[in-house]
């Protein structure tokens, strides 16, 4: 996936969270529709510049992977918690926060700062370097354990 990929995704409607989910999907198990149909409403935070929508897609596909799903299951969830954690810190060393209106220095669910993010471009400059640099991270933690 590169930067250029990722901004005409965005001028045809797919979110950061269904990019970085989808693309991540293969290594997780999950076809790419379905990848995007789950992180439909996850992009720009939830479109209220609350957690970064790409965040959040790659922490599906690590929690597909790291997560837990039995009661009491402590260790596995010891295990999920610990990559949720990492991951956090990964994002939060090169982003400073995991919050979308944060990360850009401006809440897109507010009309007058929307239109500044597209009047700075950041959907095609900012955005996509994130995207892609999201996926990679996670891409790199979910090949851990890989033979």
């Amino acid at each position: 996936m590169d930067e250029k990929t990722v901004a005409d995704l965005f001028k045809n409607g797919i979110a950061c969270s269904q990019i970085v989910f989808s693309e991540l999907s293969d290594d997780v198990g999950i076809n790419k529709d379905d990848a995007r149909k789950i992180a439909s409403l996850f992009g720009g935070g939830i479109w209220s510049g609350e957690v970064c929508g790409a965040f959040t897609g790659a922490l599906m596909a690590l929690g597909l992977k790291y997560g837990h799903c039995k009661e009491g299951d402590v260790d596995a969830q010891n295990i999920g918690m610990s990559k949720l954690m990492e991951f956090k810190s990964k994002f939060e060393k090169e982003y400073g926060s995991v919050v979308c209106r944060k990360i850009m220095g401006y809440d897109l669910s507010v009309p007058e700062e929307m239109k500044m993010i597209e009047e700075k471009g950041l959907f095609e400059n900012f955005c996509p370097k994130l995207v892609c640099r999201t996926i990679q991270i996670a891409e790199d933690m979910l090949s851990e354990d890989k033979p």
